[in-house]
């Protein structure tokens, strides 16, 4: 839950980054990864 509320805090610069790089110079770091590991855990919570 924390990892999602910070993913879309960070969404905006996620968006505006160029070739993986935020306007402050930080990489970025993988929104299909993170979607996917959001879905992952929740389906492990779930089917505990």
């Amino acid at each position: 839950m924390f990892a999602t509320v910070c993913w879309i805090a960070a969404l905006p610069d996620y968006l505006d980054a160029t070739n993986g790089f935020t306007a402050a110079g930080e990489r970025t770091g993988s929104l299909p990864f993170a979607v996917i590991l959001t879905v992952v855990t929740i389906a492990l919570t779930i089917g505990a």
